[in-house]
């Protein structure tokens, strides 16, 4: 982890006055730092996967995959408030096989974190579970605002609302990984950046 990381990682943890030290120094001991590679896969449909995730650097992308092996984008996650943290909700929460895979967009640097280790924090410190449970509600609560708004807009006004809302994801991210999450091919997306003036 280089300085940036560690001053990504006191950010994400600078509403913590009196706890931040302790809880940092949790994460540095119990937690993984993982360099992945472009295309690297860091969680496969299939296994159980039980750990919390921060992205410090770069990007990676959230999909949910059928038990037909059909695969759609449904969340992309990077280093911005809301979009650092994530977990694979069915076998982080309930055990078992996930339907999810996680693949980095880009060179990315991740924390990960055991599952034993956030109960532990939350237990611990008071200042901890309450960050933890408005953190993961409000990144649930984007990932659907996120997901009704791709649902209810047509494409060209809901690439209107990343542009407006969310720049620095199309900044970011692949074209490819973009159309996947809009449910249109890489092509039709270049159409409508053309027809928006925004190539």
């Amino acid at each position: 982890m280089n300085l940036e990381d560690l001053a990504h990682m006191e950010e994400r943890l600078k509403d913590f006055p009196t706890q931040k030290e302790e809880i940092l120094s949790h994460f540095m001991q119990k937690g993984k730092f993982l360099s992945l590679k472009k295309k690297e896969k860091l969680i496969l449909a299939g296994s159980e996967d039980r750990h919390l995730y921060i992205v410090l650097s770069g990007g990676v992308s959230m999909s949910i995959v059928s038990h037909e092996g059909k695969e759609k984008t449904i969340m992309l996650f990077t280093n911005e408030p809301l979009f650092d943290t994530l977990v694979c909700s069915d076998s982080y929460y309930n055990g078992g096989p996930t339907s999810y895979q996680v693949r980095a967009e880009a060179d990315s640097i991740v924390l990960q974190i055991p599952r034993e280790t956030i109960q532990y924090l939350i237990q611990a410190y008071s200042e901890f579970n309450s960050y933890y449970i408005t953190n993961l509600e409000k990144t649930l609560a984007l990932t659907i605002q996120m997901y009704n708004h791709n649902l209810l807009l047509s494409p060209t006004e809901f690439l209107e609302y990343l542009y407006q809302t969310y720049p620095f994801l199309l900044q970011r991210f692949p074209a490819h990984t973009i159309a996947d999450l809009m449910g249109i091919s890489p092509v039709w997306l270049s159409k409508i950046k053309k027809g928006m003036d925004r190539d």
